[in-house]
């Protein structure tokens, strides 16, 4: 039975859906991530949703911009159709007591209401979400990866979590020889030293000033970090 459940839209978040599947299960083990398309030819497709959506630890909901109003042809709020499997998946889901999670499948969606849903599906909207933007999707994917880790005791990440790309730093090339040590540290702040006839060149944000004399050159600081949304 699967740990993770990738619950979507068809028309709203099938793109994000594949996406997340797949990284998962490249992650935790293709066994352990349950998708749709997963299920085998010959197999009663209801069947097998209901019952990977019934015994799964944590359920994805995945959450585009119209998800909470989707209608059908005749108009009709598909969240609040009993033949709806978006709508089942979560209240298998919920009555199994597995872990649901909201995930918005773009950027700056907002915190779904109370109102905005049948009354059987309102727990949702008190929810913490997690992101996932096309755009972001390495930092995204790998902090949900993560989050995930946290949450379902039965994940094995046998994959060290990725570290963000870094921003900034500092390349050094030095022509000639130098004269004493040569320290480098990201971005450089206070005063430079040059000795001997070495060349360096700057290829990151430097703040105060650059000195040229004798004596050991040090460059000292951190690369800039942070979300590169």
């Amino acid at each position: 039975m699967p740990e993770i459940f990738v619950n979507y839209r068809s028309g709203d978040g099938e793109f994000a859906a594949a996406h997340i599947e797949s990284y998962l299960s490249e992650r935790f083990g293709d066994e352990l991530v349950f998708r749709d398309a997963k299920g085998a030819p010959g197999e009663d497709y209801r069947t097998v949703l209901n019952r990977a959506s019934s015994t799964t630890s944590v359920l994805l909901v995945l959450m585009g911009a119209g998800w909470a109003h989707a209608r059908d042809a005749e108009g009709n709020l598909r969240l609040a159709m009993e033949d709806d499997f978006t709508r089942n998946e979560i209240l298998n889901a919920m009555r199994a007591g597995a872990l649901v999670i909201p995930v918005h499948c773009g950027r700056g969606l907002p915190q779904l209401k109370p109102s905005d849903l049948p009354e059987e599906l309102e727990a949702l909207a008190y929810l913490n979400a997690l992101d996932f933007d096309v755009r972001n999707a390495r930092d995204d994917l790998n902090r949900l990866a993560t989050k995930l880790v946290e949450l379902v005791p039965a994940l094995k990440d046998d994959r060290a979590a990725e570290a963000p790309p870094r921003s900034g730093g500092v390349h050094n090339h030095n022509a000639g020889d130098v004269g004493g040590n040569l320290f480098q540290g990201g971005d450089v702040s206070g005063g430079i030293s040059f000795g001997g006839s070495s060349t360096t060149h700057f290829h990151a944000p430097t703040h105060g000033t650059h000195h040229s004399g004798s004596g050991d050159q040090h460059i000292h600081g951190e690369p800039e970090e942070g979300d590169r949304r």
